[in-house]
């Protein structure tokens, strides 16, 4: 699979962790890091990655350029899987980017103060929340209505 790395490859561990990340996995990955919206929307087009490392909103602002360049991104464009992460975002935004561009949003989290991203991951079957990877993380789950704390070892 190609792989379009649209994170910043700065002080942020998103834009690396992703990148080695998509490499382990036996992906080819176009390092575009994250600005030059045009050249974003070009490479999309030239190099027809299957997924885009990218933050919601800043998948929208690609979304715009293509509507500035007289585009439309589905469903041409062949990206199937957006892995976003790195700000919060609503389910209004990820209909959004899944409708015009006719692939899967899925939300990755992480956290630059313990090993960048890769902390948990929804799947696309049910995108209802991020799974821990708990090879990494034992998971204390606390009931908010009783209190009760559950998981954890």
């Amino acid at each position: 699979m190609l792989v379009q790395n649209s994170y910043g490859y700065g002080l942020f561990t998103g834009g690396i962790g992703f990148h080695y990340g998509a490499e382990r996995l036996g992906m080819t990955v176009v390092p575009v890091s994250g600005g030059m919206t045009e050249r974003q929307v070009r490479l999309i087009e030239d190099f027809k990655p299957d997924v885009i490392f990218v933050t919601p909103s800043y998948m929208l602002a690609i979304l715009d350029e293509f509507h500035a360049q007289g585009r439309r991104p589905a469903p041409s464009a062949s990206l199937k899987i957006a892995m976003c992460g790195a700000e919060p975002w609503t389910n209004a935004m990820r209909a959004e980017i899944e409708d015009a561009f006719d692939l899967y949003a899925i939300d990755n989290y992480g956290l630059s103060e313990i090993i960048g991203p890769g902390v948990s991951c929804e799947c696309i079957e049910s995108k209802d929340g991020p799974h821990i990877w708990e090879d990494h993380f034992y998971p204390e789950v606390i009931d908010p209505a009783t209190g009760k704390v559950s998981g954890g070892r």
